[in-house]
This record gives structure tokens, C-alpha cells and sequence, in this order.
């Protein structure tokens, strides 16, 4: 009888779909507190990034995986996890960006202005310039695709340390099964 395969695929998109919805309602709880550019409390979605891949992973390695999971599958799945929820939290930012409250692109520009003059390590010049440059990654489209690739990055860090952590070898298994299966 053949070993059945097991993908995280499933449950990464289940886990990434919960994840997602809870970082849109962080950042609508965030702009209805109208705290949408305050940085410290946006570091609390690591915080729920942690979360998603950990639950997420453990239900793979116990309701799929029959209990174990190596080190590679919890990194794969953890990462699969937060990819999945980057598309509906950069769809969300697209939305919010383009239709809701594009003034916001503003407001991020306007402190990110700020923060250049009160650094005093730029001239006025040099402000500019910088400035010119921002207004051109600081877009709806820009931000959509920088919410996917810096939240898949940031959930391959944490699921680096996650993964150390939830791995459960099969001691059953056999060096010449891992050489088949792969």
C-alpha cells in the first residue's frame, strides 16, 4: 500500500483566509481609532502573524500529518500560510487605498516628510529629491504589491523560529523512505 501524500495547501489556504480577515480587521479597528499611520501599534501584527502560522501549522502537523511534521514541511506550510493571507490583506489595501480614503497616501507622505526635516540629515535639496522618489512607490498598486512581498518575507522570518519550535519528527521513519519521498 502506498504512502498517501500530504500537502499543506489546504489548510495553508484555510489558515491563510483567517489570517487575512484578522489583519484587515486589525487595520479597520485601526483606522476607526484613526491610529492607521501610528508604527508602534502596527507592530502588533506580528503579533497575529505569529499566531496564524503557529495555529496553522500545528493543525497541519496534527489533523493532516499524523502528528509529525519535519522542520522543511513547518517552514513551507508557515510560509504558505502567510502568503495566502498577503493577498487578501493586499487586496484589502488596494481597496481601502483607491476607494475608501486615498487621502491616506497623503497623510503617509506628509509624515514621511516630516520625519526626513526633524532627522536634520537631509537639505532641503536632498528632501526633495527623496520626496519625488517616495511619491512614486507610495501608490495603491505600489502598496498592494509591497503588502505581498513584505508580509510573505516578515512570515518566512517568523516561520523560521516557529518552525524550530513545532517540528515532530517520525521516529518510524526510515532514511530510505525520506530518500523516496523526495
Amino acid at each position: 500500500m502506498e504512502d498517501k501524500k500530504t500537502t499543506p495547501y489546504k489548510t495553508a489556504m484555510n489558515y491563510g483566509a483567517l489570517l487575512g480577515l484578522v489583519l484587515i480587521l486589525f487595520s479597520v479597528l485601526l483606522y476607526v481609532l484613526d491610529q492607521t499611520t501610528n508604527q508602534a501599534l502596527s507592530w502588533i501584527s506580528y503579533v497575529f502573524l505569529a499566531a496564524g502560522i503557529v495555529l496553522g501549522t500545528k493543525a497541519y502537523r496534527d489533523n493532516v500529518n499524523g502528528g509529525f511534521i519535519t522542520y522543511g514541511q513547518a517552514l513551507w506550510t508557515g510560509t504558505l500560510i502567510v502568503f495566502f493571507a498577503s493577498f487578501l490583506s493586499a487586496f484589502y489595501t488596494y481597496i481601502f487605498t483607491k476607494f475608501i480614503d486615498p487621502g491616506l497616501i497623503e497623510k503617509i507622505l506628509e509624515q514621511t516628510e516630516m520625519q526626513m526635516i526633524e532627522q536634520k540629515k537631509m537639505g532641503e535639496d536632498e528632501v526633495e529629491m527623496a520626496m519625488k522618489y517616495t511619491r512614486m512607490f507610495i501608490t495603491p498598486a505600489m502598496m498592494t504589491i509591497t503588502v505581498v512581498l513584505a508580509t510573505t518575507v516578515m512570515g518566512f522570518i517568523i516561520s523560521l523560529i516557529t518552525s524550530a519550535v513545532l517540528k515532530k519528527e517520525n521516529p518510524n521513519q526510515s532514511f530510505d523512505n525520506v530518500i523516496d519521498n523526495t
